[in-house]
């Protein structure tokens, strides 16, 4: 195995990305076959379609052949290897967002002389890809290649390895104690027989017992330092996009395609929970270094509101209100999370403090309830100073974080980061297979006559915003189109993917259209998260706390891991500053009420398909923008092996869990116990 280090502006002769890629490269050219020799395998994740989008440009830059498969589990990962391993072909194999916990010499084996190039985000990685022997026997020689983020610093991989090699090649410490008892036997005989003799051998017995005492100690160490790597939960290091942006940059072939795409996988990142704001400034930073070394200032003279040849990428202060330049003003804030937590917004309480806080800053409701592009134009220059100013009053601390936006000439109005992840997640979510009602740009309020909600869907060829998908008419009989359309059903991820793959195109007509389908999603969010709080239906155990949903409106969405996962975490946002005790915890004290905030979060949603209960995980914290690692995802499996549980591991996301409908309270009371006993640890 192979660990490919980040580029370096120390050391420019280190054999980084561009030397693993020029390989490829080279082997492609060498083989001259009109057959791909290239396979990327993807997970259907914002992050892993910007790192599609930019490795796929490189490749045509150079001329390399390639296909793109999406693997939404272990068992399509599983299907698509057994097509590699008989296509001759095949030479090189990318793995992006996905793998990392395999042993893949062994788990995903491939022919002699086939290299597989890592490239996941996802935390913790198998040590044995790092490190390991290349090859799964004398008849497999896969090469591993993990392209290391640097997000590790150096000495705590120095120590990963040391422990790693240790425990993988030096001789097992049970056949020493067993050593160990038998020489203390023989030392007691030697004893008994002989006291007057010489003391030497037993002296030399006793400092080799001595020296494999400390050889067993030391292995116990690194055995302690490994366990506590692969047991503390799962994180996410350096977006992938990243990743393949620094090899783009050590090419020399950046743009500002390339830097946007970059800019959108750290972004989801951030949004979604998965790297604290610590994380996220520091690759902020490095982003904007590349923003304004891709894009000089304009002149002053140049009016950039209404410039046609503006295509650049700026850095904005970004507020937490979501969708705002496409919504309006009250529903944005009404629908974020951050918002949502401080002020409880679910209740008419929350909403009257919302309205108090757009009076204080001089926001009309008339204005803020009209759509954000028509308000006045002095309240919207202003606006970001009134909530820096008056916000802090309604311990909204940290409503702004500094972000992107990119203009497009005259083709459209600038796109902010935020709302271009959204769009792309959205389309990821929900382009296709789940029912949703969306508005129709102007119709709000215009009621059943006058039609102000339409069907989502997607039109022929993939486009967004068209008329809901219907099975083309003529070409096959009733049988047959069940049939396929049964397929499509099954393979929805796939089809998702690439309508949001083709949606981060330089046209950037689709995601605008997505619009409708990114609130469409907010509105059920709050729907049904409103709906759990009010009708008090999350439990609170010890360790965690659980929400299952049976009915409502929206089953069928959140039957679908990401929108659940995406709730999950919402309730968590809503309720950590809800915690204040009578309501939840009468009587206790502030260590009590912190404790309740940091456990995490459980969601299961009922498939009425499957007859089964999609469970997602997510952590808790006391403070906002805490992100800890996810430990759910051991306490699932822990809890299906304990209980005998009906599950299905298939998802690379760990805390995401399909369960039996009869066995799911078995199954949280296993998750209970498993909890309180590692806690115990």
């Amino acid at each position: 195995m192979v660990l490919v280090p980040p580029p370096s502006t120390d050391d420019r002769h280190r054999q980084s990305y561009a030397h693993e890629y020029k390989h490829v490269v080279h082997l492609c050219r060498a083989r001259r076959s009109p057959a791909s020799g290239v396979v990327l395998l993807a997970a259907p994740d914002v992050d892993a379609v910007c790192a599609s989008k930019i490795l796929i440009d490189l490749f045509k830059i150079d001329g390399v052949l390639h296909t793109v498969k999406v693997v939404d589990g272990y068992r399509e990962l599983e299907r698509i290897r057994e097509e590699l391993a008989v296509d001759p072909d095949v030479h090189t194999v990318f793995l992006l967002n996905l793998g990392s916990l395999l042993s893949l010499p062994i788990d995903f084996p491939l022919p002699a002389g086939v290299s597989v190039h890592l490239i996941d985000a996802n935390r913790p990685w198998n040590l044995s890809n790092v490190w390991g022997g290349v090859g799964g026997g004398p008849e497999q020689g896969t090469r591993v290649l993990t392209w290391d983020d640097g997000d590790k610093p150096a000495a705590e991989m120095d120590e990963l390895r040391r422990s790693w090699e240790s425990l993988e090649y030096d001789p097992d410490s049970d056949e020493d104690e067993s050593e160990d008892e038998s020489e203390e036997e023989e030392d007691e005989e030697d004893e008994d027989e002989d006291e007057g003799g010489s003391p030497r051998p037993r002296k030399r017995r006793r400092s080799e017992k001595e020296a494999r005492a400390a050889a067993r100690e030391e292995r116990n160490i690194h055995r302690a330092r490994l366990d506590k790597y692969y047991q503390s939960g799962t994180s996410q290091g350096i977006a992938s996009a990243y990743v393949i942006y620094m090899l783009a940059l050590e090419l020399e072939r950046c743009t500002n395609d390339l830097a946007w795409l970059a800019i959108l996988g750290t972004t989801w990142q951030y949004l979604t929970s998965r790297i604290s704001r610590a994380k996220y400034d520091v690759r902020y930073t490095h982003l904007s270094d590349e923003v304004a070394r891709l894009n000089p200032p304009l002149p002053a003279s140049v009016n950039t509101s209404a410039n046609p040849d503006d295509f650049s990428i700026r850095a904005t202060e970004e507020m937490r209100f979501p969708l705002l330049r496409h919504w309006s003003l009250y529903d944005s804030m009404l629908h974020s999370h951050y918002v949502a937590g401080k002020l409880g917004i679910w209740k008419e309480g929350g909403r009257k403090q919302m309205h108090g806080l757009l009076a204080e800053m001089g926001v009309p409701l008339s204005q803020a309830q009209q759509s954000y592009s028509h308000m006045d134009t002095d309240l919207k220059r202003s606006l970001h100073a009134k909530v820096d100013s008056i916000a802090p009053r309604h311990s909204l601390l940290e409503l702004s974080y500094p972000s992107f936006i990119r203009h497009f000439g005259l083709r459209s109005q600038p796109l902010a980061a935020a709302d271009a992840v959204e769009a792309v997640d959205a389309l990821l979510q929900a382009a296709t297979g789940v029912h949703l009602m969306v508005e129709i740009e102007g119709g709000r309020g215009g009621g059943e006559w006058f039609g102000g909600t339409r069907a989502w869907g997607v039109v022929a060829g993939g486009e967004v915003g068209g008329k809901e998908n219907r099975a083309p008419p003529g070409g096959a009989q009733d049988g047959e189109e069940e049939e396929a359309e049964g397929k499509k059903e099954d393979r929805l991820w796939e089809r998702n993917f690439w309508i949001a793959y083709d949606a981060i195109r330089n046209d950037i007509t689709d995601l605008r259209h997505t619009i409708p389908l990114c609130i469409a999603l907010h509105r059920a969010l709050l729907r049904q998260g409103a709906y759990l709080i009010d009708n008090r239906a999350i439990r609170n155990f010890s360790t965690f706390r659980l929400a299952i949903i049976r009915e409502g409106p929206d089953l069928a969405l959140f039957a679908h891991p990401a929108p659940l996962s995406r709730l999950a975490a919402w309730l968590v946002e809503a309720l950590r500053d809800r915690i204040l005790g009578k309501r939840f915890l009468d009587g206790q004290d502030a260590g009590a009420r912190r404790a309740m905030r940091e456990l995490p979060f459980v969601v299961a949603c009922l498939d009425e398909r499957t007859s089964t209960y999609v469970v997602a995980g997510v952590t808790g914290s006391a403070l906002f923008g805490d992100v800890r690692k996810n430990k759910l995802g051991i306490a699932f499996h822990e809890a299906a092996e304990a209980t005998r549980s009906r599950t299905r591991h298939d998802r690379f996301d760990a805390s995401i869990v399909e369960v039996h409908a009869d066995d799911l309270m078995t199954f949280v009371e296993g998750v209970q116990d498993g909890l309180a006993v590692s806690q115990r640890r």
